[in-house]
């Protein structure tokens, strides 16, 4: 029916005065549906009637060990996973026992690292599937006799015409469960430091550590793991492992577990010494440390700090270490090693859309402009509906660790379907970087704007502020795989000029990412966004406040503020609120590439208050392509219930994830 319905579809705009046409069209289709269909499913049937004939014969075939005894079919299945398999099956009774003899010590292995202590495995070989084999040793009995072959040392096989096998046979036995576990320190702290420490561990041992649980090699490890990594945070920088102590009990099937370490004593932080960086430079770096000398150690202090060197970016190489602790005495030396980065960077980036037009963006930056981490850019922007030019200086870590100050000026013009815009502007704010994901900004602008909408021109000076905050989650900044985002902000305007008003913006949005079960490479990602705008009436609203949809980061399938309440002529005029909603499927196909599918829908209403007069929905496909320093984006999308005069397709190239 799927197809019936594909074809008739795509047919009907043009044979839909021929109903004979159309409906041969669709017999054909279905007659073909159903036979590729048939099809399928024999060949499916075939397959399984071909999968039930004898495994052990398919194994061998393969060149693989046959694993006999083990019920738990997970179980064999994970033994069979490590055990190499060889090219072709085994040229002799000979070759058969040395595979059966390497694969159980690897199923020793594996069955000791699930708990299987007391495991029993037999390598044998057999002549053929389902056939028993003979002594573990071919040529261990009657070496001399009954074989007409025995002296020929070029024999081998006794059936050279048979299809030899190695074959492991396994008897698991028992799960052996922790009777307890210990820790040891091999090392003179003093008692109450031990004491503590033993305490401490005893809290973050994990519940898998139970007595009664079984006794997993993988549960052992990373339990060892996770006390060396609470040792090391208690400031104890040298500590390492020792080997540890297991001892088995076969009669109760039990094991206990010591685990031993070589703690050495607690560190504290001295002076930081840096190389390769200048004077200025190196009095920069020191005012990033977060930590005063004398502090005990801790590996995430260095990690932070490292963190702030690289957020930076004057530096490229940068390496922080605790030194030896036999180069200084009580307090250790941290060590910075950088090398300078380039002072100045170029940047171009385009952008392509069939309603946009063609946009290109160029920049220029300058860093460490005073010694500092104080950078200057200059950008200039020229597209179809827009050309700016822009300067910023911004000063990172100003009275704090991640805060940026920025100053910038700006000068745009606009001329899109629903306005004309020329405006001049100030701007100064603050932002903070992410702390666990939580970061936020604030800010004012004070703008002269000449504006020409649908209704009239007028000349605005604005002072505006705004204040946000953002919560990312996401595993990845430009290919998020997992994860969520969430954000919202608040700008109040004061405007004065042609008319006197005062009104607040408000936006929010919420974005998340899902894999797909049972197909790792495919991606869910969904987006909601909303905003209002409250304090004055549509048409008093300067033009370029008011909200609208539509275009490449908005509702794909129409033309940029496509979407938005229209006057009489059906020119947009613009919003007092807004809501947007997309669903993307994207999927890899390979390292580089990868495809997505999309529906996006929203609406831009008169009213405050959110609502669906103006709601449009669009939907396509495009291709992602990994660039490096972010996905190239190639989207092709169309309206859903497109309306006289809109068009039938749009098209958009751009840097970077729809959302």
């Amino acid at each position: 029916m799927f197809s019936q319905m594909f074809v008739a579809a795509t047919f009907a705009p043009t044979l839909g005065r021929k109903g004979h046409r159309i409906a041969w069209v669709e017999s054909l289709a279905g007659n073909l549906f159903w036979f590729l269909f048939a099809a399928m499913l024999l060949t499916g049937l075939l397959a399984g009637l071909l999968a039930g004939t004898s495994a052990h014969a398919q194994d061998a075939a393969r060149g693989a060990v046959v694993i006999e005894g083990v019920g738990d079919e997970a179980l064999r299945a994970r033994i069979a996973r490590f055990i190499p398999r060889e090219d072709a099956p085994p040229d002799s009774a000979f070759d058969a026992l040395r595979r059966a003899e390497d694969a159980a010590k690897i199923a020793r292995q594996v069955l000791d690292s699930e708990g299987y202590f007391a495991a029993e495995i037999v390598p044998g070989t057999g002549e053929g599937p389902g056939q028993e084999s003979g002594p573990e040793n071919p040529d261990s009995e009657n070496p001399d006799s009954e074989n007409p072959d025995s002296e020929n040392p070029g024999s081998g096989d006794p059936n050279p015409g048979s299809l030899s096998i190695a074959r492991l046979t396994i008897d698991p036995g028992p799960v052996f469960t922790l009777a307890g576990w210990r820790v040891e320190f091999v090392d003179s702290i003093d008692a109450e430091r031990e004491a503590e420490l033993r305490a401490g561990l005893a809290t973050i041992a994990p519940v898998a550590l139970n007595i009664g649980a079984p006794a997993r090699s993988v549960t052992i490890f990373e339990a060892e793991a996770a006390f060396l990594a609470f040792l090391r945070q208690r400031g104890h920088a040298d500590s390492f492992i020792l080997p540890r102590i297991a001892l088995a009990d076969h009669a109760v099937s039990q094991l206990q577990v010591t685990f031993r370490f070589d703690a050495g004593a607690p560190a504290r932080l001295g002076p930081i010494e840096v190389s390769g960086a200048s004077g200025s430079e190196t009095a920069y770096i020191r005012s990033l440390a977060g930590f005063s000398e004398g502090d005990p150690w801790a590996p995430e202090k260095l990690a932070d700090f490292q963190t702030r060197i690289t957020g930076s970016g004057l530096f490229t190489r940068i390496n922080v270490t605790l030194a030896p602790p036999e180069t200084t005495g009580g307090n250790r030396s941290v060590l910075v090693a950088v090398e300078p980065a380039r002072r100045r960077t170029i940047g171009l980036a385009g952008t392509w859309s069939t309603s946009e037009g063609f946009g290109l963006e160029a920049s220029w930056q300058k860093r460490g402009l005073f010694g500092r981490a104080d950078t200057l850019t200059l950008r200039a922007q020229g597209a179809g509906i827009e050309q700016s030019a822009d300067a910023e200086l911004a000063r990172a870590d100003a009275g704090r660790v991640g805060r940026t100050l920025r100053v910038g000026l700006r000068a745009a013009n606009q001329a899109t379907e629903a306005f004309d815009n020329f405006t001049f502007g100030l701007r100064v704010g603050a932002d903070q970087a992410p702390v666990r994901g939580f970061s936020w900004f604030s800010g004012g602008t004070i703008d002269r704007s000449n504006i020409r909408d649908v209704v009239s021109r007028r000349q605005f000076v604005s002072l505006g502020g705004a204040l946000g905050a953002r919560l990312d989650r996401s595993d990845d900044a430009l290919q998020p795989g997992q994860g969520f985002r969430l954000d919202a902000r608040v700008e109040p305007f004061f405007v004065t000029g042609d008319d006197s008003l005062f009104f607040a913006r408000f936006s929010g949005g919420a974005s998340t990412y899902l894999h797909i079960p049972g197909a790792p490479r495919l991606v869910a990602a969904l987006r909601a966004r909303a905003g209002t705008i409250l304090g004055a009436s549509l048409l008093a609203l300067p033009a370029d406040r008011r909200f609208f949809a539509g275009g490449g980061g908005s509702v794909r399938g129409f033309s940029f503020q496509a979407i938005a309440p229209r006057d009489a002529n059906n020119a947009p005029i613009g919003g007092k609120s807004f809501t947007e909603q997309s669903v993307e499927l994207r999927r890899a196909i390979g390292r580089r590439w990868g495809v997505a599918a999309f529906v996006d829908s929203g609406s831009a209403e008169a009213d405050a208050r959110p609502g669906f007069d103006n709601f449009r929905v669009g939907a396509g496909a495009g291709l992602r392509y990994d660039a490096g320093f972010g996905p190239l984006r190639f989207d092709l999308a169309t309206p859903l219930d497109r309306r006289p005069g809109e068009p039938r397709v749009q098209i958009y190239l751009s840097i970077g994830q729809a959302f």
